[in-house]
C-alpha cells in the first residue's frame, strides 16, 4: 500500500501542469478570437450575397422624366393639336372627339373590310355607332367619293381625333395609309403643294377661308381642305391653312399642344386612367350649365314652385345640397374597350350584340378641391333623390350603379370622377351627351338663378 501510495503522490503534479497549459492555450486562443471579432465588428457577416448583374433593359426616361403617351391614345393625339383653349377659339362646348377604331374592332373580333361590298361591312359599320366620330366621318368616311378625293377611307383609319368647332376643325388621323396613294389622290383632286413650317402642306384653298366649291372639299365638309402627312405617318388636316400651320408648329415643338394645357392635362393624367379609354369627348363646362330650358319640372322630385326663377333657386340652394353645384370648368366623357366576345363561326350570326352594363367614365374639372368636394356631395344626392330631366326616370335606369369620388391628383384643378355603367348599350353614352342627360352635374349661373 505504501509503494502504491508513493507512486500516486509522484504522478499527481504532472496532469495538473498539463491541464494548466491547455487552459492557457485555450485562453490565448479565445483572446485572439475576441480581438479578431472586435477588429472586424463593422462587417455584416449575415448580409445576403447581392444578385449578379443582369442584362435586363431598363426604360430610359425622357429628358423631362415623363413617359410619353402611347401612340394613338387620346393623350398622344391631343399632342398634335394646338391649344385651342388658350387662344379662345372655342365659344361652344365641344373641344375634342376621339375614337380608337382599331382597338374597338379588335375587341369585337371584327377585321376591317377590304372592299366596300363585303358582307362584313354591315357589322363593322354598325360598331361605329359606339365611337365618338363626327357626323362627317361616320356618314361619309366609307363613301367612294371620299376614297377618290383623299386616297383613303375609314377602314384604313386606326385612331381619329377631331378638335375644335365647326367649321374650324383640326383632324388627327393615324392608320395604315399608303403614302403614294394619298399623294396621287391629292394631285388628282386639285390640291396644291405649299412649303410651310418645314413640311409640304397640300391645300385646296391657300388662305384663311373655308370654301366648299371644289368637289374634293365636299365629302369631308371642308375638314380636309388642308392636309399634311408627317414623317411618323400621322395625317393632319384642317379646314383653314393657318390652323394647319399652327398644328405643324406643335409637331415641331415650337408651340404648346392641347395636351399641354393645364386643364386638359389634368383630365388625361395618369390618375384618371384615361389611357385605357377607347373613345372620349372633351367638353367645356358650359355643357353642364343649366339654362331655363334645361330644368323642366321632372328635374326636381317635389312639386314645382310657381315661378321658373324660384324653381332654379330651389335646385341650387336647397339645404340638402349645401352650397349648390360649383361651376364645371372642363369635362371628359369616355368608355373603355369592350370585353372580347365569343362569336358564332357562322357569318350570318356574327353581328355583335349591344353590351349592357358597359363601363362609362365622366371626369369633371373644377377650379379647386373645395369645389370638387362640394360637387361630389351634390352629385351623389342628386343621383339618389332626383330624376333625369330628359327621361323623367331615376338616373340609375340609364347610368346603373354609380361611384362618385374626388381624385387625389397634384395641383389644380381638382377632379370628380363618376364611374357608371351603360344600361342601354354601348352607344348610349353619345346619346346622353347629345341629349345633355346629366342634370346631376348641372350648375346654375347666379344671374339666371336670381332672375324671377
Amino acid at each position: 500500500m505504501t509503494e502504491s501510495g508513493h507512486a500516486n503522490s509522484t504522478h499527481h503534479p504532472l496532469p495538473i501542469r498539463r491541464l494548466l497549459a491547455i487552459a492557457c492555450v485555450m485562453a490565448a486562443g479565445i483572446a485572439g478570437l475576441w480581438i479578431l471579432i472586435d477588429r472586424f465588428s463593422d462587417v455584416d457577416m449575415d448580409a445576403p450575397t447581392p444578385p449578379p448583374a443582369t442584362d435586363s433593359p431598363i426604360a430610359t426616361p425622357t429628358a423631362d422624366g415623363i413617359v410619353p403617351p402611347r401612340a394613338g391614345s387620346l393623350a398622344g393625339l391631343l399632342g398634335y393639336v394646338p391649344d385651342l383653349l388658350a387662344d379662345d377659339a372655342l365659344p361652344l362646348a365641344d373641344v375634342a372627339w376621339y375614337a380608337d377604331i382599331d382597338q374597338w374592332m379588335t375587341a369585337r373580333s371584327l377585321a376591317a373590310p377590304v372592299t366596300p361590298d363585303e358582307s362584313a361591312m354591315g357589322a363593322w359599320r354598325a360598331e361605329l355607332a359606339s365611337l365618338a366620330l363626327t357626323a362627317t366621318f361616320a356618314e361619309h368616311g366609307l363613301d367612294q367619293a371620299w376614297r377618290d378625293a383623299y386616297g383613303f377611307d375609314l377602314t384604313q383609319v386606326h385612331q381619329v381625333l377631331v378638335a375644335g368647332q365647326a367649321p374650324d376643325y383640326v383632324t388627327i388621323l393615324r392608320g395604315g395609309f399608303d403614302r403614294e396613294a394619298l399623294y396621287d389622290a391629292w394631285v388628282a383632286s386639285g390640291y396644291q403643294a405649299v412649303e410651310a413650317e418645314g413640311a409640304t402642306i397640300w391645300t385646296l384653298f391657300p388662305g384663311d377661308t373655308i370654301d366648299l366649291s371644289n368637289p374634293a372639299s365636299r365629302p369631308a365638309m371642308g375638314m380636309l381642305n388642308n392636309v399634311v402627312l408627317l414623317e411618323d405617318g400621322t395625317l393632319v388636316g384642317a379646314a383653314k391653312l393657318p390652323r394647319l400651320r399652327s398644328a405643324l408648329r406643335v409637331a415641331n415643338g415650337s408651340a404648346p399642344s392641347l395636351a399641354d394645357n393645364a386643364m386638359v392635362a389634368s383630365l388625361i393624367g395618369p390618375a384618371t386612367n384615361s389611357g385605357d379609354l377607347v373613345s372620349a369627348v372633351i367638353s367645356r363646362g358650359r355643357l353642364f350649365q343649366a339654362m331655363p330650358s334645361d330644368v323642366p319640372e321632372s328635374a326636381v322630385p317635389r312639386p314645382a314652385p310657381p315661378t321658373l326663377g324660384h324653381m332654379l333657386r330651389s335646385l341650387a340652394d336647397e339645404a340638402a345640397l349645401a352650397a349648390g353645384m360649383p361651376e364645371v370648368v372642363l369635362a371628359l366623357t369616355g368608355i373603355p374597350p369592350p370585353a372580347p366576345e365569343t362569336r358564332d363561326a357562322t357569318p350570318a350570326v356574327a353581328t355583335p350584340r349591344a353590351s349592357p352594363d358597359h363601363p362609362m367614365r365622366l371626369l369633371l374639372a373644377f377650379d379647386n378641391r373645395d369645389d370638387a368636394r362640394s360637387a361630389r356631395r351634390v352629385i351623389e344626392q342628386r343621383f339618389q333623390e332626383h330624376r333625369s330631366p330628359v327621361t323623367g326616370s331615376a338616373y340609375g335606369e340609364r347610368y346603373g350603379t354609380t361611384r362618385v369620388r374626388v381624385l387625389d391628383v397634384p395641383g389644380d384643378p381638382a377632379l370628380v370622377a363618376i364611374d357608371a355603367s351603360l344600361q342601354r348599350g354601348t352607344g348610349d353614352w353619345l346619346v346622353m351627351l347629345a341629349e345633355r342627360d346629366a342634370g346631376f352635374a348641372f350648375w346654375l349661373d347666379p344671374d339666371i338663378a336670381n332672375d324671377d
